[in-house]
């Protein structure tokens, strides 16, 4: 079985609805048609019956023999709307009631009777049976201040008559027949409307579908600011982020294939001039072939340390953490590295507890890969100065002495395999990656580290981290 689009089940909703609320309004207006033309009728009906009771009143010597003989009733109802009939006032027309059986009859359809003359006491007399009256509408035929009698009749509905009942029958056909075009015309529309409200759909499907090719240069057009809107933005940025993310991951590739090739250029130029006899593997020749091969160990360990921090962000374990007293407890064992290195060590904590969110794992794997850029590029018998202060939040300040960096290249140092290459007086060069992955840490914590010149003729790099109230 075929299933049906979104766009013809829109529309079947749409006409489903519109055939409902139109049925449901010509129901209301049949019903209020027919309640008000009732109440038409019946209010011309008191209107002619209250002209009665004043014309009986006018003659109020006929009343006595009127109630006694129905017969007389009959003969006076039928020349009075005979002679209404027959001379009537422009604006006095025949009113519903004259038409319910012959002209001047005052008998309904079938001879039914409906107009009555009762007593004083509202009683029907010799007049013979009559409706209950709580049926019945009555007005007084009152003379000199005297009710003499009462006109008394039958609610009319407009079926009861074959004139009213046409005029009612031809204003339903004619509501039947709006209510028919008005269905027509929203089920015509429904389909038009139907399409235009998916269309922004079946755009963001057909470009979700090219995402999925991995043609992230895809974008969907913004036409309102309604919910499909907002999701065509979000979608926008998705393959925007999508596209530089595939872009990072090709310079990625390349860089990664830069740095690789170069000590594995080398290894093999001195492997292959070893073999064909051009060198000879003496010891020196072997210390050489260690260097490079731990210069490309240092750059896999760098290269798995990266991936670890850019693929586990979503593992970061942040708990509550003192920076002063963990700085403190790292301190041991920084400056042993730092005289190894033969470096000095100044680390200015305080003893007020500094708290902040944090993974202290990757906290640490932060500050060891500080500690490793600055024995790599500050000369010997220099010196480097942490401080955990607060400044606008709780700041780790680090910084190393000479040799400085230009004010160019400190803008690229979080750059991923940037190197300057004039500052590197050590032996042990680095990948390029220590700052990244350090910045990689850092954005993860939402800090955004920012790199400076320091007094102390070296770098100075600067962790501003928001404060645990």
């Amino acid at each position: 079985m075929q299933k049906l689009s979104l766009t013809t089940k829109l529309a079947l909703v749409l006409s489903a609805l519109s055939l409902a609320l139109i049925l449901t309004i010509l129901m209301v207006i049949k019903t209020s048609f027919d309640k008000g033309f009732d109440r038409y009728i019946n209010r011309s009906i008191a209107v002619r019956m209250e002209a009665l009771a004043e014309h009986l009143a006018n003659n109020a010597e006929v009343v006595p023999a009127l109630l006694q003989n129905r017969r007389n009733w009959d003969r006076y109802l039928r020349g009075y709307y005979r002679d209404l009939a027959g001379d009537h006032e422009p604006g006095n027309e025949p009113q519903p009631e004259a038409r319910h059986g012959k002209e001047g009859d005052p008998f309904g359809p079938g001879g039914r009777r409906y107009v009555w003359l009762l007593n004083a006491e509202a009683m029907p007399g010799r007049h013979g049976a009559v409706p209950p009256p709580e049926m019945l509408r009555t007005r007084p035929v009152i003379v000199n201040r005297e009710v003499m009698g009462h006109i008394a009749w039958l609610p009319v509905k407009a079926r009861d008559n074959a004139l009213d009942a046409l005029f009612a029958a031809h204003q339903h056909r004619l509501f039947a027949w709006i209510a028919f075009f008005a269905v027509l015309g929203s089920c015509l529309l429904a389909w038009p409307l139907s399409r235009f409200l998916v269309n922004p759909i079946r755009r963001l499907s057909k470009a979700m579908h090219a995402l999925m090719q991995r043609d992230y240069q895809q974008r969907v057009p913004i036409e309102s600011r309604d919910e499909l809107g907002v999701l065509a933005s979000d979608f926008n940025l998705m393959a925007q982020t999508l596209e530089e993310h595939d872009a990072q991951q090709r310079q990625w590739l390349a860089d990664i294939s830069h740095e690789l090739r170069t000590p594995l250029g080398v290894l093999k130029g001195e492997l292959e001039a070893i073999e064909d006899g051009v060198m000879v593997l003496d010891d020196s020749r072997v210390r050489s072939l260690s260097e490079e091969v731990n210069q490309l160990a240092r750059l896999v360990d760098d290269l798995h340390q990266l991936a670890v921090t850019q693929m586990s962000h979503l593992r970061y374990q942040f708990e509550t953490v003192d920076l002063a007293a963990f700085m403190q407890q790292l301190s041991y064992r920084l400056e042993s590295m730092m005289q190894q290195a033969g470096l000095q060590w100044h680390l200015h904590a305080g003893e007020t507890p500094l708290l902040v969110r944090a993974d202290s794992q990757r906290l640490e794997q932060l500050v060891m890969n500080l500690v490793q850029n600055s024995i790599r590029y500050t000369s010997a018998g220099g010196q480097v100065k942490v401080q955990v202060v607060v400044d606008n939040g709780i700041t780790l300040i680090w910084e190393d002495s000479e040799p400085g960096i230009d004010e160019q290249d400190l803008e690229h140092l979080f750059d991923r395999f940037y190197r300057v290459e004039n500052s590197r007086q050590r032996s042990l060069g680095g990948s390029g990656l220590g700052l990244f992955i350090v910045a990689n840490i850092a954005e993860a914590h939402g800090v955004k580290p920012r790199a400076e010149s320091s007094p102390l003729g070296g770098l100075k790099l600067i962790f501003r981290f928001a404060p645990v109230n």
